[in-house]
């Protein structure tokens, strides 16, 4: 029986399908826009709170690394794809915190005046990691790991609140995912952040008129 070489692939076929899509990545940039779910009161009766926000984070990439299985004939790792923040990342932390305290019946303010209650949230971490699983396969699975953290300082007349929020979020997903699927994921652990801090007790009890 005549064979036909072309149609059979085999290891090199493989590698340089993996060449192409390699070649294909680019730089994400992502939108971040985290929700609130909170639900209307008049805890704050009206009461002003100073909001600042500050990126404190060390990197300015979520996700920045060149590893993984290398392309036998490109000699490149086939991750290359990095992941940025497509605009500033306190903006919109700062516009969903304002918007969940106008909801809790507060007055969000800015500007340098001095007020009696200040809440201040630093960005500390908003990172991605990636760990590789079995690199047999044709096109290898990794584990996903979002790590974000929000380090809130909080003060009244006579009083300090601090206190640490932090997510982990793991998930398995395609080596070549898209530029939603990681924008949505970065977004819900920062979401899920942001409601950590909304649901404390003890934050809300110290920003209230009572304190």
């Amino acid at each position: 029986m005549r064979r036909f070489p072309h149609i059979s692939w085999g290891y090199s076929g493989l590698a340089l399908v993996l060449w192409v899509l390699g070649a294909c990545a680019h730089d994400h940039r992502v939108k971040i826009a985290p929700e609130l779910y909170v639900r209307e009161s008049n805890v704050g009766h009206g009461l002003p709170v100073r909001v600042q926000v500050v990126d404190r984070r060390s990197h300015r990439a979520i996700y920045k690394k060149t590893s993984g299985p290398h392309l036998p004939l490109a000699g490149r790792p086939l991750n290359q794809v990095s992941i940025y923040p497509g605009t500033p990342v306190d903006d919109p932390v700062k516009e969903a915190i304002q918007t969940g305290l106008a909801r809790l019946g507060f007055k969000p303010v800015e500007g340098e005046r001095s007020y009696q209650r200040v809440l201040r949230v630093e960005i500390r971490l908003l990172r991605l990691f990636y760990q590789f699983e079995n690199p047999r396969l044709k096109i290898p699975e990794k584990n996903v790991r979002l790590r974000t953290a929000l380090d809130v300082i909080a003060q009244s007349p006579r009083q300090t609140f601090k206190r640490r929020y932090e997510t982990q979020m793991d998930k398995s997903q395609n080596l070549l995912t898209g530029e939603f699927k990681n924008q949505q994921f970065i977004n819900n652990g920062l979401s899920l952040t942001l409601q950590k801090m909304f649901e404390d007790p003890e934050l809300l009890d110290f920003l209230s008129p009572k304190t």
